[in-house]
């Protein structure tokens, strides 16, 4: 996790795989987060379940050929 907030302790919800993908979801001061492979996604949710579906998504797109 990439939170850097002297003080506060973000609740680990979660580690799962998605494809080859590591995707863990966190909660902190209510807000939902998520990182794919140890990289924060830019964006919070309000709930698990939309860190969750954002996770997948992004890992679903990670594992996509280019082009």
């Amino acid at each position: 996790m990439t939170i850097n907030r002297p003080g506060i302790q973000p609740v680990l919800a979660t580690t799962f795989r998605a494809g080859a993908h590591e995707v863990r979801l966190w909660m902190l001061e209510g807000r939902w987060y998520v990182a794919v492979d140890g990289i924060q996604l830019t964006v919070w949710h309000k709930t698990q379940a939309d860190a969750w579906t954002a996770g997948v998504t992004e890992a679903d797109r990670l594992d996509r050929p280019a082009g």
